[in-house]
């Protein structure tokens, strides 16, 4: 059965041909300094030490399928199998991030064990359950739930929200959500007592898996830090025998927000065999009607969700606006 999450999963058979372990190159009998050659020519990217990838391959990828693909080379050039967490975790997971990917890969070791980060990988110390370890695909990594949390704790609000979001998802057309509460909280309690635990607590009950992108995801912590009442969200309506689902809508106004980003129009993994006008066409009939049942109508980017000053304007003008404190999430 999907999850939400499946869309953004490990791909191997796209990943795994972009590297090239020095190691393994070396075994097979290449010329000394040949690596070196293949990279002034081009044709090769010097990752890390001893980590490579093959430009053809690699110019075809995603930066998130590049950062997996980091992640996997890393792995695969460690004396022992680390323990992957945090951003790392997350991307093999195909949990989204607001903004750019680290450069670093993150593991978990025990405070037992020792050791320092290095320029390409940070060690976060540790106690390790084994009920929060998982193997997927060779790679062994902190679980979905120990994940989402350790980014509550140590991720910006961004990012943290938009992954307990996707994780806590129900997809549309069927499938079950990739975790739930009742999995979430079982975790935080047995962490306890650890850092941060306050901040992650206040980020897990923040999220709400009605969120249906990550532009809706960081548009709610704008919103809280703006102060404006929470809206509903995903309200259905049925307009002229057709069903619509608004993403905000603030009944005690009779307003609806909606927050797109350009991806619902050019992301091929979105759009599937669907012609983008006809997509746009569908918006906008879909957009008409909504303004015909609600009193005021607002639309914004995946840019001005993420901005206090500009959103708050954007509400106001719908009638939208602060009714208590602002909500420092996430600070």
């Amino acid at each position: 059965m999907k999850t939400a999450l499946s869309a953004q999963s490990l791909d191997l058979l796209r990943i795994a041909p972009a590297l090239l372990l020095a190691a393994e190159y070396n075994a097979l009998g290449a010329v000394r300094g040949q690596l070196a050659r293949e990279v002034a020519a081009g044709r090769l990217i010097r990752l890390r030490r001893g980590l490579y990838a093959r430009r053809t391959v690699w110019d075809e990828l995603s930066a998130t399928e590049r950062y997996q693909a980091l992640v996997l080379g890393v792995a695969r050039t460690s004396g022992q199998v680390p323990v992957l967490s945090h951003a790392s975790a997350a991307v093999i997971h195909g949990l989204p991030v607001v903004g750019r990917w680290p450069t670093e890969v993150h593991q978990l070791i025990s405070p037992r064990a020792g050791g320092r980060s290095t320029p390409d990988r940070i060690r976060h110390a540790a106690e390790l359950d084994g009920a929060d370890i998982v193997e997927r695909d060779g790679l062994v990594l902190t679980g979905l739930a120990r994940t989402l949390i350790d980014l509550a704790r140590s991720a910006s609000a961004f990012t943290a929200v938009a992954s307990i979001d996707a994780a806590l998802h129900v997809p549309r057309f069927g499938g079950r959500p990739a975790i739930t509460r009742a999995e979430l909280d079982e975790t935080f309690e047995r962490m306890l007592p650890f850092q941060r635990s306050a901040r992650a607590r206040g980020l897990l009950d923040f999220g709400d898996g009605r969120a249906e992108s990550v532009s809706e995801s960081n548009s709610r912590v704008t919103m809280a830090r703006i102060g404006v009442p929470q809206p509903e969200l995903q309200h259905h309506w049925v307009i002229d025998g057709e069903h619509y689902d608004s993403d905000f809508y603030w009944p005690h106004v009779d307003a609806i927000g909606e927050s797109d980003g350009r991806g619902k129009y050019t992301d091929p993994r979105l759009l599937g065999a669907r012609d983008p006008r006809d997509i746009v066409y569908a918006e906008k009939l879909r957009e008409d009607a909504l303004r015909r049942e609600a009193r005021a109508f607002t639309r914004w980017d995946y840019e001005l969700g993420m901005s206090t000053v500009r959103l708050s304007a954007r509400l106001a003008r719908i009638g939208v606006v602060p009714e208590r404190a602002p909500r420092l999430i996430g600070r």
